[in-house]
Parts: structure tokens; C-alpha cells; sequence
């Protein structure tokens, strides 16, 4: 059989070559490629790209005052905890309970005394604490799993510290999960920040702020924006990068008392 060395090489230069010069089969139409693109952070919410995750928080506070507050149901001053603890959770109504109307079961997502990510599901047990059997550093998200008849939680559902002192994840009658614009990097992970938002529309003006606390820091202000019966929602070109153990939060304060503010961010983390 004669070889037509001519038309391998008209083949091999119709096809695409490895770092070698060898061939290897794409899909193409006319020597055109067939791609189909995705942009990347829809890859990672789609779990296309291993050891990435998506993280977004959000939160709203109806009533802010004219001194820093969190962007959260609770309001006031965040607590953030300095050891692991176990933490109570309660409803401000009866029917939250294993076999009431309202919420039954819920699962509270934080992370540990060594900054690892854990969750716990809790059954409610109306207006009586219920204690969780993990020890929880952190506390990003209190969210109602399984319910009765009403479909959502009938009462104000609250996770608190161990002695029911402070308030680390609170969600509204009905909303089904808390509120708050807290996270915490966990250990071996970088945070890689996309964007950002705020509003505000009770005509009182607010100060929105992004505030970080390197671990072992203190907190410092890294993004600063007014505004009046207004909205922004701003893409970072440069995702802001946040290191392990470093915790994140939305603050605000308005330009006259009892300011509504809404507000939030996204990215990813790996």
C-alpha cells in the first residue's frame, strides 16, 4: 500500500497538535472548533469545578440607627464568639415543634472550634431551648427544613449563644431562614469576593460598609458607600480576596435613625 505523505500532512495541518506536533481529535466544523463557553463562576455553581464552592450571604435591617449595626434580621452590634460553644435555639411559638403546624425540623451551617464547616439538624421543641450536640465557632445560616400545615415557621426562630445571651442567626415569622451578612473563611481556604449590594428605601440615607477581621486582627473597613432611596449592585473586576479564618460582614448606619437597609455579597471559595 503506498503512503501519501502528502495528504497526512494536509490532515495534520487540518487538526489540532499537542505540545509534541501530535494530533488529537476536537469536534470541529471546517477546522472551526465546536466550543461551547461557560463563564466561569457558573461552572463553580454548577459544581463543574472540583474544590470550589459559591458563597453568598445577604441579610436586611428595618430599623438601623446612626451607629454601625450589622445588615442582619437581629441588628445592633454583632457577637462573635471566641471559643466553640453549644448553642440554644428556640421559636417564639408553640407550633414550631415535631409535630406542630409551623417549622419541625431545622439545620443550623457554621463551622467548628478548629474553623472546619459543620452543620447540625435540630427538631424544635416549640418556646422551649433546644442545645445542639456540636460546639459551634461560627453560625452562618439557620434554615427550617421540614414543616406542618402552615408550610414555613410560625414563630420568630433565634440561635443564641450558650448562656441565651446573644443572638447569632435570627429568622422573621414565615421567611424560613435567617438573615445576616456574616461568613468566616474556613481553615485552608481562600474567599474570592465578586460583588456586592446594598439598598435602601425608607428616605432616611445610610452608610453601607464591607468590614474584614484578618485572623488574629483587628476589623477594618474596605469598602465605603452612601446612599439615599437608592440601590447598587457592584461587580468586583478584581475579586477581593480574603485568607482562611477571616471574618467578613456588612455593616450600616443610616444618616438619620430607622433606616431599611438590604444588602449582600457573593463569590466563591477553594
Amino acid at each position: 500500500m503506498t503512503v501519501d505523505t502528502q495528504q497526512i500532512s494536509n490532515n495534520r495541518a487540518r487538526c489540532f497538535l499537542d505540545e509534541l506536533g501530535n494530533p488529537y481529535g476536537i469536534k470541529h466544523v471546517d477546522n472551526k472548533p465546536r466550543v461551547s463557553s461557560m463563564s466561569y463562576l457558573y461552572d463553580i455553581a454548577e459544581g463543574n469545578v472540583p474544590g470550589h464552592t459559591p458563597v453568598r450571604r445577604s441579610g436586611h435591617n428595618d430599623d438601623v440607627g446612626t451607629a454601625w449595626e450589622i445588615v442582619g434580621q437581629m441588628g445592633g452590634t454583632y457577637r462573635w464568639l471566641a471559643s466553640a460553644e453549644q448553642l440554644l435555639i428556640v421559636s417564639t411559638d408553640a407550633d414550631d415543634a415535631a409535630a406542630g403546624n409551623g417549622a419541625r425540623t431545622a439545620r443550623i451551617i457554621g463551622l467548628d472550634t478548629n474553623y472546619a464547616l459543620q452543620s447540625e439538624t435540630i427538631t424544635f421543641t416549640g418556646t422551649t431551648n433546644v442545645q445542639t450536640t456540636a460546639s459551634f465557632l461560627r453560625v452562618f445560616l439557620l434554615e427550617v427544613l421540614t414543616v406542618g400545615t402552615t408550610g414555613t415557621n410560625e414563630g420568630i426562630l433565634t440561635v443564641k449563644d450558650s448562656t441565651g445571651t446573644y443572638t447569632l442567626a435570627y429568622a422573621n415569622i414565615g421567611e424560613g431562614r435567617s438573615s445576616a451578612v456574616v461568613f468566616t473563611v474556613p481553615a485552608d481556604m481562600t474567599f474570592y469576593m465578586t460583588s456586592w449590594d446594598a439598598s435602601e428605601d425608607s428616605n432616611k440615607g445610610s452608610e453601607v460598609a464591607i468590614w474584614k477581621r484578618p485572623f488574629g486582627g483587628s476589623w477594618q473597613m474596605i469598602r465605603l458607600k452612601k446612599i439615599i432611596n437608592a440601590a447598587f449592585d457592584f461587580p468586583f473586576d478584581l475579586p477581593l480576596v480574603f485568607e482562611e479564618k477571616t471574618d467578613i460582614m456588612i455593616r450600616a448606619k443610616g444618616l438619620l435613625a430607622d433606616a431599611k437597609i438590604q444588602g449582600g455579597f457573593e463569590g466563591w471559595q477553594e
